[in-house]
């Protein structure tokens, strides 16, 4: 008895089939990428808001700042935090965080050293930063206590550089990337992660606000 074969008619109606079905699936895959992504990069954040509330429990309730080594009034203790690191860097030098993949956004792909001055996420300027970047934010060590809102002030926010600067332009690397659906995520001090868009953090005119950054409200 002759087996019966495909024809090439079958087969490429057979292909077809299979080709609609991946179209189909495919934009629901990369959905569920992006939204795994951005669950990660979420309990990343909170990961980070927890290890910068025990640096500020360890140095008498200060905020780390954006960049160490620059600022006046610095704690008793801080002698060693006087090289100039940038505020993952000294995370890693003081070992709240071990490894990369606890300071990046599950979206980077940049490759760089734990303490290098590079980071998915951007500290929020008014913790503290060289005059260069601060722009109106503070300059000085900063006291948690001093944040009259915690629950509504900025800490991190998904960025392509270490500081988060408001009032300077949207398209520069110092304002938030919108990595999660047009969307970022942001640390606040209280330790609670979020999300927002360009429109939560713009003023009236459109541009960076200083809104959800400034300690006194």
């Amino acid at each position: 008895m002759q087996k019966e074969r495909f024809t090439l008619i079958e087969l490429l109606v057979v292909i077809a089939i299979i080709a609609i079905l991946a179209s189909m699936l495919l934009p629901a895959l990369s959905k569920a990428r992006a939204a795994a992504q951005s669950i990660k990069c979420v309990n990343t954040l909170k990961q980070l808001g927890l290890q910068l509330e025990f640096f500020s429990n360890d140095y008498d309730q200060m905020l780390l700042p954006v960049v160490c080594g620059y600022a006046t009034a610095m704690p008793a203790t801080s002698g060693e935090l006087s090289d100039g690191r940038c505020w993952q860097g000294v995370l890693y030098q003081l070992g709240y965080v071990k490894t990369l993949p606890e300071v990046l956004c599950a979206t980077d792909t940049r490759t760089y050293a734990v303490d290098s001055s590079t980071t998915s996420y951007g500290m929020n300027v008014y913790c503290g930063a060289p005059a260069s970047l601060a722009f109106g934010g503070n300059t000085v060590w900063q006291m948690r206590t001093g944040v009259d809102s915690p629950s509504d002030t900025v800490m991190l926010v998904d960025q392509l550089n270490y500081a988060s600067v408001p009032a300077w332009d949207w398209t520069t690397d110092w304002a938030p990337t919108s990595r999660h659906n047009n969307k970022f995520n942001i640390s606040w001090v209280d330790g609670h992660v979020s999300q927002g868009d360009k429109a939560f953090l713009s003023d009236s005119a459109g541009k960076f606000s200083t809104k959800y950054f400034t300690f006194k409200r």
